[in-house]
């Protein structure tokens, strides 16, 4: 995983977030129940990483926080984000080739969704390589200390 997505996301980066989310809904692009559920989740965010997601699946903008959330080669080809009654998932498909990175992401990324009763899947498919992960909402299903 990149370390950018790591770093801490600022007050003025969740609020360009949910300026991009507002927007999205002035256009079209989102439902006002979307809206909230990414508003929300965009005040809650600790790191850039925590606010790609919410945005994966809008079309490109300029702020730098943004463009910093996901590197250029890794950057999604497509993305799909979704919120059931007891889980929310994302898939994120790439055009990076399949086996050129070190996969200790994959593998990261993989411990963090167990960690929180979720599950994460990554691969070969789609345009290159295709990651998809489940989380639960509900915090009791989560390991004991996971965040």
């Amino acid at each position: 995983m990149d370390d950018r997505r790591k770093m801490r996301a600022s007050d003025r980066d969740r609020q360009e977030v949910v300026d991009r989310l507002r927007s999205a809904v002035e256009d079209g692009r989102l439902k006002m129940e979307e809206y909230l559920d990414r508003m929300g989740l965009a005040y809650q965010a600790v790191t850039y990483g925590d606010l790609a997601p919410l945005h994966a699946d809008l079309p490109a903008a300029g702020s730098m926080a943004e463009q910093e959330a996901v590197p250029p080669a890794m950057a999604p080809s497509a993305s799909v984000a979704w919120r059931g009654a007891d889980a929310a998932g994302l898939a994120v498909d790439t055009a990076a080739e399949p086996g050129t990175g070190t996969g200790l992401g994959v593998l990261s990324m993989g411990e963090r969704a167990e960690s929180l009763g979720g599950s994460c899947q990554a691969g070969p498919g789609g345009l290159g390589w295709l990651v998809q992960a489940t989380l639960p909402l509900d915090a009791s299903r989560r390991r004991e200390g996971a965040t």
